[in-house]
C-alpha cells in the first residue's frame, strides 16, 4: 500500500492451522486430547529496507494482525477407575470458538530477504522471511512464542 525507497507498509491475510495433542495416564486412569486450532486473521507488515547489495535486499521490520475467525475442534476421552469394576470413562466432541488459544491479536518481528531476478523485471523480488511472534498462542495454560519461515513471490508495484 505504502512503499518509497526505505519503508514499505503492505497489508495481508493469514491462515493459520495448528495440531495439539495431549495424553496423560497412570495406573488408575487416561486422558487424551486430540485439537485442530484454525484461525483466518488480517495483518500489516511494516519493513525498513536495512541492507541492500548487487541484487539482494535485506528488510526488517515489525507485523501486527486481528483474528477475524477462530475456531478450534476435536476430542477429549478418559477413563478413571475408582474401585474395581467401577469405571468412568467418556468421550466428547470439541467445537468451539479459538479465541482462548489464540487471543485477539498478534504481532512479531521479521526479516525479508529480497532478490531481483534481472533489470529487465525488476518489479519481480522473491525472496523469503523469518518472523517471531512472541506470546502467538496458548496451548493448556502455558503461553508460547512461534516461529515462522514464509515463501515471498515478491509482485512489486513500483517500476
Amino acid at each position: 500500500v505504502f512503499n518509497n525507497e526505505k519503508l514499505s507498509v503492505s497489508p495481508g491475510i493469514g491462515y493459520f492451522n495448528f495440531h495439539e495433542y495431549y495424553e496423560s495416564g497412570g495406573l488408575g486412569g487416561k486422558s487424551t486430547k486430540d485439537y485442530r486450532h484454525r484461525a483466518v486473521s488480517v495483518h500489516s507488515k511494516f519493513l525498513f529496507e536495512t541492507f541492500s547489495f548487487e541484487k539482494t535486499q535485506i528488510h526488517l521490520g515489525a507485523v501486527a494482525g486481528i483474528y477475524l475467525a477462530t475456531q478450534t475442534q476435536g476430542k477429549e476421552s478418559w477413563w478413571i477407575m475408582y474401585q474395581y469394576p467401577d469405571i468412568n470413562s467418556g468421550e466428547r466432541e470439541i467445537n468451539r470458538s479459538g479465541k482462548a488459544f489464540f487471543h485477539r491479536a498478534y504481532y512479531g518481528l521479521l526479516s525479508r530477504f529480497c532478490n531481483k531476478t534481472s533489470d529487465r523485471n525488476p518489479r519481480l523480488t522473491p525472496g523469503f522471511e523469518l518472523s517471531f511472534y512472541p506470546g502467538f498462542a496458548t496451548p493448556g495454560n502455558k503461553k508460547v512464542s512461534m516461529g515462522m519461515v514464509s515463501l515471498i513471490l515478491g509482485f512489486n508495484s513500483k517500476k
